[in-house]
């Protein structure tokens, strides 16, 4: 059970259920007020009070008896807020990945999904350089995220992807090129007549 799930299970509204508190748990804009916030608003008919006074009367009752993880409850303009322990959601975490091993994290959300991954796609008029390797690292990244949450995960990387761009690296060639200064510049002579074109 996650965080906002505890948090959902804390909440106790007549004819509301924890799956319903859940779904309406929202991260606040501004993080000084709260890591979660309810919004009391949809709660305000049903209820026939307002959004402040669900929430104040929400948060005496939670503030009683607070779990560990939470460091506070408090009501603001009709947001039931929560502020979590930071030592103790990250002492909780790493217990958790201690206990879980290389299982900490995975999950079957996307199970009997696929992703495409694009990796770096070189573009073979320019030369290679760091931001080309950063996506290869960040396109690894997210391919080894989406596997443990049990997606079928297709990298792609377009090596040797001919496009647009090898066909004007052709006609600058072709009207500028110098097969001397290629021959001796390589790639960056090359990428000049790219560029020009």
């Amino acid at each position: 059970m996650n965080q906002n799930e505890l948090i959902a299970s804390l909440i106790h509204i007549e004819g509301i259920s924890s799956e319903e508190i859940l779904s309406l748990l929202t991260t606040p804009k501004d993080l000084g007020y709260a890591d979660v916030a309810l919004p009391c608003f949809r709660f305000a008919k049903a209820l026939r009070k307002s959004p402040v006074e669900i929430a104040n009367t929400l948060a005496e009752e939670i503030s009683g008896n607070l779990p560990d993880f939470l460091l506070s409850c408090t009501a603001l303009n009709g947001y039931l807020n929560f502020k979590f322990s930071r030592e103790n959601v990250a002492k909780d975490t790493l217990l958790k990945i201690k206990a879980e091993g290389d299982h900490y994290g995975k999950s079957d959300l996307g199970a009997g999904k696929t992703i495409c991954i694009d990796y770096s796609s070189v573009n073979i008029a320019k030369p290679f350089h760091i931001g080309h390797l950063s996506s290869t690292v960040i396109g690894g990244a997210l391919s080894r995220v989406f596997k443990a949450l049990g997606y079928r995960v297709i990298g792609i990387n377009h090596l040797g992807d001919w496009g647009t761009q090898f066909g004007k690296m052709i006609v600058a060639y072709k009207k500028w090129g110098n097969p001397e200064e290629v021959e001796k510049g390589g790639v960056k002579a090359l990428h000049k007549l790219y560029v020009k074109f």
